[in-house]
C-alpha cells in the first residue's frame, strides 16, 4: 500500500512539474514573440522618399518634422498623414511600409502643378495656391506663367473662373503668348515673338489653335500697312464677341483694368 502510495504521489509530482514546464514554455514563446514583434514593428527612425518636384527645402522640413515629433513612436501611418497634411497641405499621400526592423519607409506624394502666378506661387491642378520654394526651381521654371494683377497675397485658392481658365488654356499657346488676368471678362494675351500685337479674350471666349491661324492672318495685314511702325502703339484684337473679331489700335501697356 505504502509503495501505490509512493507511486501515486509520484505521478501527481511530475504531472505538476509538467505543467510548471509547459506553463513555463508558454511565458518564453510569449515573450519572445513580444520581442520579436518590437524589433519588427518598433522602430528608432523613418526613411523618406520623396517626389522629384518638391525642393530641397520643403523635403528637409518634412523630414524634421517627422524626427522633431515626440508622439512619432505612438502615430499611426494615417495619424502621421493628418499631422503632415496639416503641416505641410501640399502632401496628398502617404503610404508607409516596414523595411528592415527598426526603419519605416515613407513614400510621399505630392500635389500636381498646372503653372505659376506673378512668377511667386504655383497653382495645383485642384485650386490651391503655394509658395513656389516647396517644389524644384527647375520644375517650377518649366510651367507657364500667368501674371494676375491686384492679387490677394493671402488667397489661398484661385477663383473658379481663373481655374477654369488655367485648366482649359490650351497649353501650346503658353509658348507664344504672356498671359496677363485682370479679371474674367479681360484677358490679355501678348504675342511674345510681336509685343505690339495682342489679343484680348474672357473665360468665355477662351482661345484654341484657331487663334494662332488667325493671328497670323492679322498681323501679316498690320505688317503689310506698316501699322507696327509706332513702337508706343500695338494692335489689340478683341476675340470677346460670336463669329468675329474686332481689331482696334491702342497704347502699348495698358490695359483697361
Amino acid at each position: 500500500m505504502a509503495c501505490n502510495k509512493k507511486g501515486v504521489g509520484m505521478k501527481r509530482y511530475a504531472r505538476d512539474i509538467r505543467r510548471v514546464l509547459i506553463a513555463l514554455c508558454i511565458i518564453t514563446v510569449i515573450i519572445m514573440v513580444k520581442k520579436v514583434y518590437a524589433s519588427i514593428f518598433t522602430f528608432d527612425h523613418y526613411v523618406c522618399s520623396f517626389h522629384y518636384v518638391l525642393s530641397p527645402k520643403a523635403q528637409q522640413d518634412i523630414i524634421n518634422f517627422i524626427h522633431n515629433s515626440d508622439t512619432r513612436q505612438k502615430d499611426t501611418p494615417q495619424q502621421l498623414f493628418t499631422g503632415l497634411s496639416k503641416q505641410f497641405p501640399f502632401v496628398t499621400s502617404l503610404k508607409a511600409c516596414y523595411r528592415v526592423p527598426g526603419i519605416i519607409h515613407l513614400d510621399m506624394r505630392n500635389v500636381d502643378l498646372m503653372a505659376t502666378i506673378n512668377q511667386k506661387y504655383v497653382i495645383a491642378e485642384d485650386g490651391r495656391i503655394f509658395s513656389k520654394e516647396y517644389f524644384s526651381s527647375h520644375y517650377v521654371a518649366s510651367l507657364p506663367n500667368i501674371t494676375v494683377r491686384d492679387m490677394d497675397v493671402n488667397d489661398t485658392h484661385l477663383s473658379s473662373a481663373l481655374q477654369k481658365f488655367v485648366r482649359y488654356f490650351p497649353s501650346a499657346l503658353y509658348e507664344q503668348f504672356l498671359i496677363t488676368w485682370v479679371h474674367e471678362t479681360e484677358i490679355w494675351l501678348e504675342n511674345k515673338q510681336q509685343q505690339n500685337f495682342a489679343f484680348l479674350c474672357s473665360t468665355e471666349r477662351i482661345p484654341d489653335k484657331r487663334l494662332l491661324e488667325c493671328s497670323e492672318i492679322i498681323q501679316k495685314n498690320a505688317v503689310q500697312k506698316e501699322m507696327f511702325k509706332k513702337k508706343s502703339v500695338r494692335l489689340i484684337a478683341d476675340i470677346r464677341f460670336d463669329n468675329q473679331i474686332i481689331v482696334f489700335p491702342g497704347k502699348r501697356g495698358y490695359y483697361n483694368g
